[in-house]
């Protein structure tokens, strides 16, 4: 996963921790990000800038328990993204959880474009 994401991507000197698990699910992949920034992020402004974006859809409101899970993605192109929240040990990072219908008709290079629209949004935000 480490060296196929750079791969996918692009993106050859991109910092990746991963772990990868099997649940008992039908479908769709989730994974766990923590994106670190030159400055303190804030959580509200990493929320305003999923909103709303093509291919990402924000499913976040830690008042209600709502957080994206596998079957709000079953049969659907976007990706959800939530539990956006400070990293408690990292400096100027953010946790968040994002999951994605892997078997869905546009496939990989769907996915591969979400994911990267997920680096362009750090990169092109204010949370820099």
């Amino acid at each position: 996963m480490l060296h196929e994401s750079r791969k996918i991507l692009g993106i050859p000197e991109l910092k990746v921790t991963c772990t990868c698990v099997r649940v008992p699910v039908l479908r769709s992949h989730s994974i766990s990000i923590t994106a670190i920034f030159e400055k303190d992020p804030s959580v509200e402004e990493a929320r305003k800038s999923f909103d709303g974006r093509r291919g990402i859809r924000l499913v976040d409101d830690p008042q209600k328990a709502i957080y994206p899970v596998p079957l709000g993605t079953t049969g659907n192109d976007d990706c959800e993204v939530g539990r956006i929240r400070k990293d408690q040990v990292l400096p100027n990072a953010l946790a968040l959880w994002v999951v994605g219908d892997q078997n869905q008709k546009r496939g990989r290079p769907e996915r591969c474009s979400n994911c990267r629209n997920f680096i362009m949004i750090f990169r092109d935000s204010d949370l820099t």
